[in-house]
């Protein structure tokens, strides 16, 4: 514990990584852009023998939470090492998982990041429900997705789509997944076009 911080760390010859679990004393402050960047400089500021080149700032989702994963690299001699800070952003937690890497450890870096999960407590009562050839899922409760699946052998470009969309009180869900049979066509303007009229009849709750 450092403080209120709960603070985990795992150390190898070839890279470093430390997560962090706090609670925001201000969850009505909420600027995940903002505060990416500010840590970012922050960490900068405390590792004054070691200067940070930031490479970019990508936005993500884990597990339905915002998250933001920060990329730098900065210089150890002749080599360009690495380092990634992804913070997810909770109502009143945080975690933020941060790792050093040589270039040797890149590879790894990229599957440490890519395997971050959040496991949030949902009520005993409350199902899970699984969307998609992906298996994409969501917690609901009596607002179950009723997903309409489109599947036409003579289009040239997507083999399967499925759509729904569900009201939860004042806020509209939409999920919308395409399966291609090759590889990913241009969006053209008709198929846009097709994306919006489906999201327009669920939000109206009209027959098709």
């Amino acid at each position: 514990m450092m403080g209120s911080v709960q603070v985990y760390s795992s150390d190898t010859p070839l890279a470093m990584t430390e997560i962090r679990q706090l609670e925001v004393g201000y969850p009505s402050a909420h600027d995940p852009d903002f505060s990416a960047k500010q840590y970012f400089e922050m960490q900068q500021a405390l590792s004054a023998n070691q200067k940070f080149e930031l490479q970019g700032i990508d936005k993500l989702l884990i597990d339905g939470l915002e998250a933001r994963l920060v990329r730098a690299t900065w210089k150890n001699g002749s080599s360009t090492n690495k380092r990634q800070i992804l913070t997810i952003y909770g109502y009143e937690t945080q975690w933020i998982i941060d790792m050093l890497a040589s270039k040797e450890t890149d590879l790894y870096m990229e599957r440490v990041m890519q395997s971050v999960r959040v496991r949030v407590p949902f009520p005993a009562t409350a199902v899970r429900q699984s969307f998609g050839t992906l298996g994409a899922s969501f917690i609901v409760g009596d607002k179950r997705l009723e997903p309409k699946v489109t599947q036409n052998a003579a289009d040239q470009d997507f083999a399967r789509e499925e759509s729904a969309t569900a009201q939860i009180d004042n806020t509209i869900l939409a999920v919308y997944e395409i399966v291609f049979k090759n590889q990913a066509p241009p969006i053209v303007d008709a198929r846009g076009q097709t994306y919006i009229d489906g999201f327009l009849r669920g939000l109206s709750k009209q027959p098709d």
